[in-house]
């Protein structure tokens, strides 16, 4: 059965071109927002950056973002011939026959290097000491970046020709460059001119364009007219047998291009061809037919990078990726619906406008075995024990032993979604109209409702778990049926019913369910386990087929082709998507993957690394200040703050957006990272503060791999010149400077305010000083004329004797008095030796009738205390003079010094047993002539005189003493003076 089946489709089957598979592409035009689609060359830098050579400039993309560059006034946009010098910068030359390289984001004109004899697109090649080779007329300009001085290397025999192509050969280090008078020529930097190569002769074609490619195996020659591929090795040309190829199919090759990971491929204006020997007489691959290519390069993920002339930029992530179509195969419909496995190699694809065809997976090839019911097919099942195909397509159509197509009969008119069979041989069918069962009778099936289930509602799938076990599912509802028991829902962990998308089993048997908005789950005896969530920048797509295997789990969704780790936990992440294309069906066997799209089907290498194979790159394509694009640039510096700075990152990677994002962090504002998803590449700062600044930028893919080195930008905020250190030095300088001015001026004025004070207190205590002098040398005379009255009478009464000893005592006190009367202050031990001169003088008055004592046991040594010159004298005599000399006998005098040395207060107690001072005054008012004593009111005059001049309450307080029985006993006088001590 099987080999008539074999038999039947390679007979149907119309052989195709095995090379005519075409790679999954990613298409770049006006209409996907690429600046232009007429491109001249295409070319990438060690960064990862893609350089694009177009009618609108040169074009510096990432895969996400376009940057034009700059060019200067007056030159033409359109461009070509892109190198990528030692330094990054992208050497071309315009269609104005000029020179250009870039600096930053814009383009910088090499003047003084343009041949005036010549009207050609100039060609040029880059040395790898960085110096630019440039064909002219004469020969070679070398022309040095660095100084700006150029070098002349004439061609053989000074004759002027026409440059039609130069390469640099990385074989032999040596510019080679083929012109229209000479042939093939070459030179060695270090070498005086031009040197003709041997064997020219075997091959010279003066008109038309050649381009020379530089080859591991020589230079390969490019001629355009001929349609000649040949191999210059050192000693002439080589045809190479690939040329009666290009004759044959008039293929008129454009540029030539050997890429480290893909080997020799050749531009032209139909298509681009693959080489792997120079040898071969085919081309190994040939992809869009009739399209007209410039030029190819290769970036460091291996991808390829194809620039068109007329259909914009064409990106193949992975030439083993193949496509089928409706162009380069016999797909009838790019739409696939479903896939189902049939006898080995072929594998039954249904298509959305009714045709089911057999896929030969060792060919390639797609065949139509006749059934075409113009209606979707939904779904496929074949029976390998009975060789039976079952088709849903406007009902449920049955081919008996795949013998023909159109040898079909119709079981049922429902809506078939899945069909499954089980260990006992049911066959069951979810349809419109709910769960039912297959059931043979005679040579053909019928369509019933299965023993022991009643589904009624639309169903989607029946999922056989082992010979006794089914689940099935429903638009709303998800069951399990075991025979035997009563059906039962199954629920999601949070109690709501699960709507089942796709499904499949993995490595290990295990079954994984999509459920709709919800995620993936396992099914574990019965149980299902946590939620996989399925989730593309916070979006979920909608799972339409699962596959697993080789240790993936693959998720065809609205969104493209996703991929899992077969045993995934909580950490692990989704990556993709790989493909942009609606996947609606998905089948894995030892080899490939196939993936049914809606724009055909896309196989996939089993063994195929659908992850970076290098780490991805990250740069800072550009940044805004205040909403205005500035020059590229690592570091920025503003005089003011900017309100806002928007910082644009490119991946370099070429994936899809969603495959990746970005993370950031900014020291000098915060040390932590933040992320920004892909379709967001920016970072918007407002309202930096004045400060240094260096923003830190990576990008992260899909299952961590991350930039080896992040992108670096330093900004640097200078702040208002009233906040910077200088204008806050003057500025504290100045407030200082007049806080110590107008200090100075309230010191010199408060020091000569002092200085007044002082003068006009010391005016003040020398007036004092001198009414006290006066008042003291009047109390002076007063007391030597007391004395002298004395002395008058013990010469009357002849006491010779006591008038001697008087007269000796009242010297010495006279000398005493003398030597007071010369300062304001004396000792107290100075008072107290005149007042006990005085107290003899008056006790010899008194014939002896005069006892006295003075103490001064409280006080420190006399010595140290300071007192005004006979301030005591007065109060002394008073008690003599008018309480004890009217006293008959026991006349008692005494004085008493104390201190108070915390309120510096001198107490003196002057206290006599006389009359008192009732009975004085009685007495002294009795005697005519009397008049008030002098020395009591002197004294008075000094004490206020001396509370002025020390500030101090002075107080003097005089009572009468009386006895037990109300009979006056004497006087006591209370003198507090300041305590004035030199100690």
């Amino acid at each position: 059965m099987n080999c008539r089946l074999a038999y039947f489709l390679l007979g149907t089957f119309f052989p195709i071109f095995a090379f005519s598979q075409e790679p999954v592409n990613i298409r770049y035009t006006t209409e996907t927002g690429f600046p232009s689609q007429e491109l001249y060359d295409v070319t990438t830098d060690s960064a990862g950056y893609l350089w694009v050579a177009s009618s609108e400039g040169l074009i510096r993309f990432d895969g996400l973002r376009s940057v034009i560059m700059k060019l200067p006034p007056n030159l033409r946009r359109s461009l070509s011939g892109l190198k990528i010098a030692g330094n990054n910068s992208v050497w071309a030359f315009n269609f104005d026959f000029r020179i250009l390289y870039t600096q930053g984001d814009s383009l910088t004109l090499v003047s003084g290097i343009q041949d005036s004899k010549q009207n050609f697109l100039p060609r040029f090649t880059i040395l790898p000491d960085g110096r630019v080779v440039i064909a002219q007329s004469f020969g070679l300009l070398v022309f040095d970046p660095k100084t700006g001085k150029s070098e002349k290397i004439s061609s053989p025999g000074g004759k002027e020709t026409y440059c039609m192509d130069m390469t640099f050969s990385h074989r032999d280090q040596r510019v080679y460059l083929y012109d229209t008078e000479h042939g093939l020529l070459s030179w060695k930097p270090g070498e005086p001119r031009l040197m003709v190569m041997p064997g020219n002769e075997t091959y010279r074609h003066p008109t038309g364009a050649l381009f020379l490619v530089d080859h591991p195996d020589g230079i390969v020659c490019l001629a355009q007219v001929t349609h000649q591929v040949l191999l210059y090795t050192g000693l002439g040309f080589r045809r190479l047998p690939v040329s009666d190829y290009f004759q044959k199919n008039k293929i008129w090759a454009t540029l030539g291009k050997v890429l480290p990971k893909n080997g020799f491929w050749i531009s032209t204006y139909t298509g681009m061809y693959k080489l792997d020997r120079l040898t071969d007489k085919e081309p190994s691959a040939g992809w869009f037919k009739d399209i007209q290519f410039s030029n190819l390069c290769e970036d460091r993920n291996g991808a390829l990078w194809f620039s068109s002339l007329q259909d914009g930029l064409f990106q193949i992530p992975d030439p083993g990726v193949v496509i089928y179509t409706e162009n380069n195969s016999s797909l009838s419909d790019n739409s696939v619906t479903c896939f189902e496995p049939g006898p080995w190699p072929y594998l039954f694809t249904g298509l959305y406008n009714g045709m089911v065809l057999g896929f030969n997976r060792e060919t390639g090839v797609f065949g139509d075995f006749g059934f075409n019911n113009r209606k979707n097919v939904e779904t496929l099942f074949y029976d390998p024990e009975t060789a039976d195909l079952m088709i849903s397509s406007g009902g449920l159509w049955v081919v008996p032993e795949f013998k023909n197509g159109r040898n079909r009969y119709l079981v049922a008119n429902v809506s078939v979604k899945q069909i499954n069979k089980d260990p006992d041989g049911t066959i069951w069918v979810a349809s419109s109209g709910g769960i039912s069962a297959l059931k043979r009778a005679g040579s053909k099936f019928n369509i019933g409702a299965p023993v022991g289930v009643s589904i009624p509602s639309p169903s989607r799938h029946v999922i056989v778990l082992g010979k006794d076990s089914v689940l099935f599912a429903t638009r709303k509802n998800l069951y399990f049926y075991r025979t035997g028991d009563n059906l039962k829902e199954v629920t999601g962990s949070d109690g709501q019913p699960l709507i089942i998308t796709s499904w499949t089993l993995d490595s290990w048997g295990r079954l994984i369910l999509a459920a709709d908005r919800k995620g993936l789950q396992r099914w574990f005896n019965g149980h299902l386990s946590e939620v996989f969530p399925v989730q593309v920048n916070q979006i979920s797509p909608t799972v339409k087929a699962l596959s697993a295997g080789k240790g993936r789990v693959w998720l065809g969704t609205n969104q493209g082709l996703f991929s899992l780790p077969e045993d995934w936990d909580s950490a692990s992440e989704l990556s993709g998507p790989y493909f942009r294309e609606d996947v609606s069906a998905l089948f894995q066997d030892e080899d490939f993957l196939y993936a049914g799209t809606g724009q055909g089907v896309i196989r996939v290498p089993g063994d195929w690394n659908f992850g970076l194979k290098q780490p991805p790159g990250v740069a800072i394509s550009s940044v805004s200040v205040n909403g205005k694009d500035t020059v590229l640039s690592e570091s920025y510096e503003f005089d003011t703050p900017p309100s806002v700075i928007t910082v644009f990152l490119s991946a370099i990677s070429f994936a899809t957006p969603t495959q990746y994002r970005f993370r950031y962090r900014i020291s000098g504002l915060s040390e932590d990272w933040n992320e920004t998803p892909a379709t967001s590449p920016f970072i918007r700062l407002i309202g930096l503060k004045p400060g240094d600044y260096v923003l830190e930028a990576e990008t992260v893919f899909s299952g961590g791999l991350k930039s080896k080195k992040p992108a670096l930008l330093r900004l640097v905020i200078h702040p208002p010149f009233w906040q910077t250190g200088w204008f806050l030095f003057l500025l504290a300088a100045g407030i200082l400077m007049t806080i110590l001015s107008v200090h100075r001026y309230q010191v010199h004025r408060y020091q000569a305010r002092i200085r007044q004070e002082q003068e006009k207190e010391q005016m003040k205590q020398e007036l004092l000083l001198s009414q006290m002098t006066a008042l003291t040398a009047q109390m002076n005379p007063h007391f030597i004329f007391n004395a002298l009255s004395s002395i008058q009478s013990f010469i009357f009464k002849n006491d010779k004797l006591n008038a001697n000893v008087y007269l000796g005592k009242f010297s010495d006190l006279i000398r005493s008095i003398l030597r007071q009367s010369e300062s304001g202050e004396i000792t107290l031990a100075e008072e107290i030796k005149g007042l006990k001169l005085y107290l003899e003088l008056e006790s010899l008055r008194f014939n002896g009738q005069l006892t006295w004592e003075i103490n001064t046991l409280e006080l420190p040594d006399p010595e140290l205390v300071r007192i005004p010159p006979m301030i005591l004298q007065p109060y002394v005599e008073n008690a003599i003079k008018h309480g004890l000399s009217h006293k008959p006998g026991n006349r008692k005098l005494w004085i008493l010094f104390s201190a108070d040395p915390a309120k510096k207060l001198l107490m003196i107690e002057i206290g006599d047993n006389g009359i008192g001072r009732k009975r004085s005054a009685e007495i002294n008012a009795a005697r005519q002539g009397y008049h008030q004593s002098f020395a009591h009111s002197a004294t008075e005059k000094r004490l206020q005189l001396l509370e002025k001049a020390s500030l101090i309450k002075i107080g003097v307080q005089i009572t009468d003493s009386v006895d037990g029985n109300g009979l006056p006993a004497g006087t006591l006088v209370l003198l507090t003076l300041p305590l004035v001590s030199d100690d």
